[in-house]
């Protein structure tokens, strides 16, 4: 893996370790995305992949497969002094009628 990669997940486990302590979630799972940035690079599915990882190695699940159910949003915002990710992981459950 790249360094700034590297650095960048070991930067995204301290900040969720700063705002999780609990047990790790059991079962199947939603997980919302919402990442805001001036000029963002990389697309959806890479951000998404990132966290779903980065999640992982920080505890709040044993593992991303149980994620079944995926929101990702990329905002970019030319007044954006920061950029910021937002992310809400929840029991799913699923239903034929969810699309």
């Amino acid at each position: 893996m790249p360094p700034t990669y590297v650095a960048y997940k070991a930067e995204g486990v301290r900040h969720v370790h700063e705002q999780w302590d609990g047990v790790p979630i059991d079962g199947i799972l939603a997980l919302r995305i919402v990442y805001t940035c001036k000029t963002c690079r990389g697309d959806a599915d890479n951000c998404a992949g990132t966290i779903m990882d980065l999640l992982q190695e920080a505890g709040v699940y044993a593992n991303d497969r149980a994620v079944r159910k995926l929101s990702v949003r990329v905002i970019e915002d030319a007044a954006c002094k920061s950029p910021s990710i937002a992310v809400r992981v929840s029991l799913w459950t699923p239903s034929y009628t969810d699309v």
